[in-house]
């Protein structure tokens, strides 16, 4: 009766478990279009109606008018009980309308810091408390290595990482070398920028096409060399223009989650990056990835994975 009591309990945790990593991707995906305003003054108004109406009012005044964006937003929202003469300003939850304006907004109200009006206004994305204790810790922890003698950290896709010079990286969708942790790989020449946007837009539209097979189960993976992505985010350091904005959208658009969340490739002198991607139509069908070492000659690292398909 223990045994299968134990069992029946280890049964029990992992269905919470798994309902607990859904619950945080749907959540994930609720917030996907949020940003939050920290540090904005409240209104002065007398209604809550009008108090709303001036919180709009100087939203769009910042996005638009300050910062230039011409962004669309709804949803502006503060956040918390309004409480009498406080001394700290409730966030402001704004929406935007899609993940192009986000990033513009997050990657724009830098400029902030040197407008006389705003210049104490700070923008985040909107994290679910999961990610805000992950986010938390790593700060924590990168103070502690700081006070303790290390310098040049940096928080990147969820990891501390060195800084390092960055060298100049090839700038194509895919290498010679096809599959990740082939040992005879080949570093061909970068091709112009309009040959990357079209081979992008190739694989995307291969993708779309796969995606409409209706296929009972979708799986793709390779070197995907998209090394502009923060796959925590799901956000790009690059302007609006750059190929691997059209590659978020597509794989949004097709519903295809992007599994990998750990880095994939690592070479002297250069920051590690994520490459190599793992694209399902499924949540739930991928598990139990392990990171492996390298294999040959080859600076990327390779992993394994179970691919669940019922029958």
């Amino acid at each position: 009766m223990e045994k299968n009591g134990a069992v029946k309990c280890d049964r029990e945790v992992i269905r919470e478990f798994i309902q607990e990593e859904r619950d945080e991707e749907k959540e994930i995906e609720m917030k996907k279009l949020n940003v939050i305003i920290h540090s904005l003054p409240e209104s002065k108004g007398t209604s809550v109606e009008d108090k709303k109406v001036d919180d709009k009012r100087k939203v769009l005044s910042i996005l638009n008018d300050v910062l230039n964006l011409d962004v669309q937003t709804e949803n502006i929202i503060r956040l918390g009980k309004n409480i009498e003469n406080r001394e700290k300003a409730r966030p402001l939850r704004v929406s935007v309308e899609n993940f192009e304006g986000k990033r513009k907004v997050l990657d724009a109200y830098r400029r902030l810091k040197n407008h006389e009006k705003y210049n104490s206004i700070f923008l985040t994305p909107d994290l679910t408390p999961k990610q805000r204790k992950q986010a938390f810790e790593l700060r924590e922890e990168r103070r502690m290595r700081e006070r303790n003698g290390e310098s040049g950290l940096m928080i990147r896709n969820g990891r501390i990482v060195q800084k390092q010079e960055r060298q100049q990286q090839h700038d194509h969708p895919y290498t010679t070398s096809g599959a990740c942790g082939r040992g005879d790989r080949r570093e061909p020449s970068s091709p112009s920028p309009s040959s990357r946007s079209e081979n992008v837009r190739q694989l995307n539209t291969l993708l779309t096409q796969a995606s409409a097979l209706n296929y009972e189960h979708l799986v793709v993976l390779g070197d995907f060399n998209f090394p502009e992505i923060d796959w925590d985010s799901w956000t790009v350091n690059r302007n609006e223009n750059h190929p691997s904005f059209s590659f978020i959208e597509c794989l949004r658009d097709n519903f295809l989650t992007q599994h990998v969340n750990f880095y994939t490739r690592y070479r002297d002198g250069q920051d590690p990056s994520c490459l190599d991607l793992l694209l399902s139509d499924n949540l739930t069908q991928i598990e139990g990835m392990k990171i492996n070492g390298k294999l040959g000659l080859s600076d990327h690292i390779s992993f394994t994975f179970k691919l669940l398909c019922p029958v």
